[in-house]
């Protein structure tokens, strides 16, 4: 009956520590994992933002249908994404990414994304360019394709 009795605690204790094991590694990977702007349009809607600079955050919904083409009709969008509450931003740093752009007003947006993980963060359809400082000629390439 001892025997027993002890198979089943080293079963018992073999089974906890892995579930304790594997809910660990979960909880690392999901604690660690970057929240990030979508890169694709599934899930869009039909809308587009009032302006191509906001001064509020662009919804994901209406982020990938810019992605899909901009204002609902033009070429696929790109979007330029700043997150100056978690990270410290340079003195003129959204003045720059204004400028930038104005050069391309039919296709590129800017917002405050204040939610994601990365201080400038750049998509277009399938892909991401995450800066973590002022780059123009990067984020130049990232518009044109380059």
């Amino acid at each position: 009956m001892q025997k027993k009795t002890n198979k089943k605690l080293v079963k018992y204790s073999i089974l906890f520590f892995v579930i304790f094991v594997f809910g660990y590694l979960s909880y690392d990977f999901i604690s660690n994992a970057k929240l990030l702007p979508p890169i694709t349009t599934q899930g869009h809607i039909e809308i587009s933002p009032k302006s191509h600079i906001l001064d509020y955050e662009m919804p994901e919904n209406v982020q990938k249908h810019m992605l899909e083409h901009a204002d609902g009709k033009g070429r696929p969008g790109v979007i330029i994404h700043y997150n100056c509450a978690k990270f410290e931003c340079e003195e003129g740093l959204v003045d720059k990414l204004i400028a930038i752009v104005n050069k391309y007003p039919d296709f590129v947006y800017l917002s405050p994304s204040n939610k994601y993980d990365g201080k400038i963060i750049l998509t277009k359809y399938q892909k991401r360019l995450i800066l973590d400082s002022f780059n123009k000629e990067e984020i130049i390439n990232f518009i044109e394709g380059r």
